[in-house]
């Protein structure tokens, strides 16, 4: 039996790393996708560089990938400053947050597919209760709860889960 695949968004640093590192300990051999990677990371995560943004050059960075275990949407930014109340900083963290993590589970979602593969998609506490200095952030997260919940409720993947 070939090695299972996990492919984790954000996965060169912070929470994203946390979950890779636990996937490579659990066997798994693991592709972290995103933009940024710490030093010290672990030989056991392959790291590509890629943004969750930009749909068409995701998939570019996982055409080896031929059936995925698990996804992990764990890429997210959150500005500071009250720059989300402007229209950009709140476009860039909901088109990272929300539209990155459904971007991904449409490059991947054939190869999910064909492992029976599940989704798992990291929101928030904000999610529930929000933010007064974040508000696309809380609105992203928020977001990210409501998409794995609709690819829940049916449809072709219905192991989406939020974190």
């Amino acid at each position: 039996m070939s090695q299972r695949i996990a492919v984790v968004t954000g996965g060169g640093t912070g929470i994203g790393r946390a979950i890779a590192e636990v996937f490579a300990q659990d066997g798994l051999r693991v592709v972290c996708l995103g933009m940024d990677a710490d030093e010290d990371l672990p030989g056991a995560l392959e790291f590509r560089r890629g943004d969750v943004t930009a749909v068409d050059a995701m998939r570019d960075p996982t055409p080896d990938l031929d059936a995925v275990s698990v996804l992990v949407n764990a890429a997210g930014i959150i500005l500071h400053e009250r720059k989300e109340f402007s229209p950009e900083g709140f476009r860039k963290v909901v088109d990272v947050n929300l539209n990155g993590s459904q971007a991904m589970i449409s490059v991947l979602e054939e190869r999910l597919a064909a492992a029976r593969g599940a989704v798992v998609n990291v929101a928030s506490m904000w999610s529930y209760f929000g933010s007064p200095n974040n508000p696309a952030y809380t609105a992203s997260k928020g977001g990210v709860l409501g998409l794995a919940r609709a690819y829940a409720a049916g449809g072709d993947l219905s192991l989406v889960y939020p974190v």
